[in-house]
């Protein structure tokens, strides 16, 4: 998160979640609480994807860093099923 920046800050981010117990994708962490990250689809439905707090906060510094980069717009928790291509208006 960019330091300074109130709106921002890991609680903030760690806010804008609904947390559970789970396993990590990223790390693999299991029995911790995670949060809903993203989805896949599959024959029977859609698989959710879950991130324990550490790995929620590097994606979205990593989120927020793109967003700055391309000029999007940012907001902790949100996704998008697909990002603009640079240069694009979201």
């Amino acid at each position: 998160m960019v330091e300074g920046d109130e709106a921002t800050s890991e609680d903030v981010v760690l806010a804008a979640y609904t947390w559970t117990a789970g396993t990590c994708f990223k790390c693999g962490r299991r029995d911790t609480r995670t949060a809903t990250v993203g989805a896949l689809p599959r024959a029977a439905g859609r698989l959710t994807i879950q991130a324990c707090q550490a790995c929620v906060l590097r994606l979205e510094r990593d989120r927020e860093h793109a967003a700055q980069r391309y000029g999007w717009p940012y907001s902790p928790g949100t996704t998008v099923e697909r990002l603009p291509d640079p240069g694009e208006n979201p």
